[in-house]
């Protein structure tokens, strides 16, 4: 029996995943990455997670990839300073030096 522990996510890629799974499978929802992990790795489960989130299983062979599957949902982030700060210049290098890092790792 195999236990299906679906991370939130969108509809459509649910369906995707329930229809590469046969009718006998037991699906378990739960709410949150960490639950989806303990499910996993205390079972024969399997979670729609992003890879950066559980790379330290993945490179120790605890964990594989069984689908692979973008993660349906984007992560957004914002910066929010005040543009009249002294500190101005030095928080623009940061913000380039921030996108750059989000750039290389979306390259490899």
């Amino acid at each position: 029996m195999l236990i299906i522990a679906f991370c939130e996510i969108q509809d459509n890629m649910k369906n995707n995943l329930q229809s590469v799974i046969s009718e006998n499978t037991i699906y378990t929802s739960v709410s949150s990455t960490d639950m989806a992990l303990t499910a996993i790795l205390n079972s024969n489960s399997i979670a729609l997670i992003v890879d950066y989130l559980c790379q330290n299983y993945i490179e120790s062979g605890a964990l594989s990839i069984a689908l692979p599957l973008p993660h349906p949902n984007k992560v957004e982030s914002y910066f929010v300073y005040d543009k009249r700060s002294p500190k101005h210049e030095r928080v623009q290098v940061f913000i380039e030096w921030v996108k750059s890092q989000i750039r290389n790792e979306a390259g490899q």
